[in-house]
């Protein structure tokens, strides 16, 4: 009895072992394969985060370039040129119907030559985005009482304000406004004031010489002679020639806004001396004061802007060095 007693508590107890056993072999297991669980978790949630993070750069360097393209100056400068397209047509309109002369296109030409060949991709500064912005609110509430040419003085500027990167570029804008079709407006607003001050200042230069000569509005008179002081010698043209030989002159040698502004200063000065110095000649040969041959007249005016050019050359070379910060001069 107590043999089987013992055999049976001996079998019991093994049972029990081995039902603890096999308890912790399950607990082991269990572990491990949560373990094991935990890191797969650990590692795809590592991996999701890395694959946001990417997605999220890429969006940001998206966006930017995004940014960067919308307000580059070459972006601007065409929804500029979008949004002022009736200019463009005015200025194809009075370039082919014959009422201006087409001068302009040289200009033009050289506007396009010496256009900045870098920083079209810049952004635009903000507060040049904002003076934008104003041009253009000017330019569509003034659209219907101002005439064509102030829209197109209007756009020019907005033009210059996008393209120069430090400062206002004058030198290149000049060339804009000289482009426009300009020369005939200028004859009927600024011819006759200018004919005007060009004979008075004829009648002392030629009583200078001995000649009593009196002036009235635009007409000089001397013993039986009456020599009128016309249109073409209002001296437009040559004004229109001199400014473009000073903007050309600034940007080639890439002067600076002062500067530009004190050459084109400068030329308009020697332009109009030379004008009244050859009012003055003029009517010398005219009146048969100097006996002259045919071709005197037109050579007078070629000789004396020759000196008006050789004195806006002379200028640009005293100018102001240029700085190397004035980008639409190159």
């Amino acid at each position: 009895m107590n043999t089987d007693e013992h055999r049976l508590g001996q079998k019991q107890h093994q049972d029990f072992g081995d039902l603890i056993a096999h308890g912790l072999v399950k607990q082991e297991t269990s572990r491990t394969a949560l373990k094991q669980t935990s890191g797969a978790s650990v590692s795809i949630s590592v991996h999701r985060w890395l694959h946001y993070m990417d997605t999220a750069k890429k969006h940001v360097v998206i966006y930017q370039v995004s940014k960067n393209l919308i307000y580059s100056r070459t972006a601007i400068v065409a929804m500029l040129c979008l949004a002022c397209w009736p200019v463009a047509r005015w200025y194809v309109a009075r370039a082919s119907d014959g009422s201006d002369e087409p001068w302009g296109l040289a200009a033009l030409a050289a506007a396009l030559l010496f256009a900045p060949r870098t920083g079209w991709t810049e952004p635009l500064a903000r507060g040049r985005l904002w003076l934008l912005c104003g041009l253009v609110a000017i330019y569509a509430a003034s659209f219907v009482f101002v005439p064509p040419l102030g829209h197109a003085l209007l756009f020019v500027t907005a033009i210059g304000i996008a393209v120069g990167r430090r400062g206002f570029p004058l030198a290149w804008w000049s060339l804009l406004v000289l482009s426009l079709p300009i020369i005939a407006s200028l004859q009927f607003y600024l011819g006759y004031p200018l004919r005007l001050a060009t004979t008075a200042l004829c009648v002392p230069l030629l009583r200078l010489g001995g000649l009593h000569v009196t002036s009235e509005g635009t007409a000089l008179h001397w013993a039986a002679e009456t020599v009128i002081v016309d249109a073409p010698c209002s001296g437009i043209h040559m004004l229109w020639t001199g400014l473009f030989l000073a903007a050309t002159l600034a940007c080639w040698q890439r002067l600076d806004s002062h500067a530009a502004f004190r050459l084109l200063r400068r030329a308009s000065f020697a332009v109009f001396v030379a004008n009244v110095l050859r009012a003055t000649a003029l009517f010398c040969i005219e009146s048969k004061v100097w006996p002259s041959p045919s071709w005197a007249h037109e050579g007078v005016g070629l000789v004396l802007f020759g000196v008006a050019a050789l004195a806006i050359y002379a200028a640009s070379i005293s100018s102001t060095q240029p700085t190397a910060q004035e980008p639409v001069t190159p």
